[in-house]
């Protein structure tokens, strides 16, 4: 019994992220040295969003990835 609920658990998971959709990017320019990269989450604190949202890594297609 508890096999089965495990191997239905990690099924339901890799079923949920298959239909997960992908993170946008966005540009973000530090407060310190006014340095701009792109990324998904924020490289610190002393970072602010000031563009986006990007469908790529490298912050030329704007949009939503879907």
């Amino acid at each position: 019994m508890t096999k089965t609920l495990l191997v239905l658990a990690v099924l339901a998971s890799v079923c949920a992220a298959a239909y997960a959709s992908e993170m946008p990017w966005y540009r973000w320019r530090s407060r310190i040295s006014g340095a701009v990269v792109c990324a998904q989450v924020s490289p610190g604190n002393a970072w602010y969003k000031f563009k986006g949202p990007y469908m790529d890594g490298t912050c030329r297609k704007p949009g939503n990835p879907q």
